[in-house]
C-alpha cells in the first residue's frame, strides 16, 4: 500500500525522500540513490544507473565479498523465553540469545516491543499457564 501512495504522489510530480537499507525496496521506488556514510555524503547516483552491490560498496566502504566471513561460533545459552507470554500484551514467543548473538526488536509504535523487551529483561513478569485467558 504504501508503495502504492508513493507511485501516486510521484505520478503527481510531488517529490519523496525514502530512507532505507532494505535495497530491494528502494531500487524498486527510487529515480536516484543518495549513499550518507557516517554522516557525510558519499555519493548520488540515478538508480537505473547503479547496482544494489555498488550501493553496498558505497555505504560500507569495500567490496560485499570482503565482508564474508568465517562461520561465528555461537557461545552458550544466555537468556531463554520458551512459551513467554503477556496476557492481553503478547503471545506466546520462544526465544534463546546465545553469547555473542545480537537480537534486535522492531515494529510500530503499540506492538508492544518495549513490553517484550521488560519482560526479557525481568522488569515485568510474565503470565502464568494458568492466567492464560482460554
Amino acid at each position: 500500500m504504501l508503495f502504492q501512495i508513493i507511485g501516486r504522489l510521484k505520478a503527481r510530480g510531488i517529490g519523496i525522500i525514502y530512507v532505507s537499507h532494505h535495497l530491494t525496496e528502494v531500487f524498486r521506488i527510487a529515480d536516484r540513490v543518495t549513499v550518507l556514510r557516517d554522516g557525510r555524503l558519499v555519493t548520488t547516483r540515478r538508480a537505473a544507473e547503479t547496482s544494489i552491490d555498488q550501493v553496498i560498496l558505497d555505504m560500507i566502504g569495500r567490496r560485499p565479498a570482503a565482508l564474508k566471513s568465517a562461520a561465528i561460533e555461537r557461545g552458550a545459552p544466555i537468556l531463554a523465553g520458551r512459551g513467554l507470554f503477556r496476557r492481553g500484551e503478547f503471545a506466546a514467543i520462544d526465544l534463546v540469545l546465545h553469547q555473542g548473538e545480537v537480537v534486535g526488536l522492531a515494529g510500530l509504535i503499540g506492538a508492544r516491543r518495549s513490553e517484550l523487551a521488560r519482560t526479557l529483561a525481568g522488569i515485568l513478569p510474565p503470565s502464568r499457564r494458568h492466567d492464560r485467558a482460554s
